[in-house]
């Protein structure tokens, strides 16, 4: 988990310049096809490719985390930026308790892979989805 620790504090601050130069749902797109990348490889690789994948999961992290709140912060008037994230943070919570859960039971029911199958299908959606909300 260092591995993903350094990575995201590293690249974080790059791909929120990088956001301000070439649009942040392109950075954001590009962070979820990582996501879906690393998920299929987290559920089907050997089990040393996570000293490979948690430094490119490091890379999604930065690619998504501060720049979802950049769009945030885009749309939303400066009056109400604070609420918008605190709703943000909330939402994101409560999805982050309800996956996990639910992975739990697929992990003991399915498989250990199936979760992260399961996951990386979400982000492709996401990502497919990104043309009709830009």
């Amino acid at each position: 988990y260092a591995l993903y620790n350094v990575t995201f504090a590293s690249v974080s601050y790059p791909a929120g310049i990088l956001s301000d130069r070439i649009g942040r749902w392109r950075l954001l797109g590009s962070g979820w096809g990582l996501y879906a990348a690393v998920y299929v490889g987290f559920a089907v690789g050997p089990a040393w490719a996570v000293w490979v994948l948690m430094p490119v999961y490091g890379l999604y992290g930065a690619m998504s985390d501060g720049i979802g709140k950049a769009l945030i912060t885009d749309v939303v008037p400066s009056s109400r930026r604070g609420t918008a994230l605190g709703v943000f943070s909330l939402a994101t919570g409560c999805a982050t308790l309800v996956g996990s859960l639910i992975a739990g039971v697929v992990w003991d029911h399915v498989g250990h892979g199936a979760p992260f199958l399961i996951g990386a299908a979400f982000a492709v959606i996401a990502l497919a989805m990104i043309r009709w909300v830009r």
